[in-house]
Order: structure tokens, then sequence, then C-alpha cells
């Protein structure tokens, strides 16, 4: 990692503006399609800034849709 990437890292607390936003985007990937609690077993793990936007990384470690640990990523755009 570069010192350029850590300082362009953070973690959001529940009250930051985008949290919410985070959580839904990330609800609503292609493989939490057909899952009764789409938000179940997943896990926040960081976000970094882009000058486009801001970058979500959410972990799921044994998504039962596809039977193994599961990391995705959300953009929400600069505003």
């Amino acid at each position: 990692m570069t010192t350029e990437f850590l300082k362009r890292s953070y973690h959001m607390s529940p009250n930051h503006p985008q949290w919410d936003a985070a959580w839904q985007r990330m609800a609503a990937e292609g493989v939490n399609d057909g899952l009764p609690d789409r938000y179940e077993g997943w896990q926040y793990m960081g976000s970094y800034t882009k000058p486009s936007g801001d970058v979500h990384e959410f972990r799921h470690r044994h998504h039962p849709a596809v039977n193994r640990r599961v990391i995705t990523r959300v953009f929400i755009p600069a505003r």
C-alpha cells in the first residue's frame, strides 16, 4: 500500500452521510437477489476516496447464494 492510498482511506461511522446509501447499494448487488435479508452476514470493511467519488468495501464470510466468501465494492460519485 502506498502512503497516498493510506491518506485517502477511512472508516465510515453509521452517522456518515454515505452510510445508508453504501449499504443500500451493497444490498442491491446481484449476488443478493432472492435473499430474504440482503444485509444479513455482511460486514463493512472500509472506504477510500477517489477524485470521482468514494468506494466502500463489504465482505460476507460465507454467502449463502454462492457458498463462499464474497467481497464487493460500491461506488458513490462525488457531488
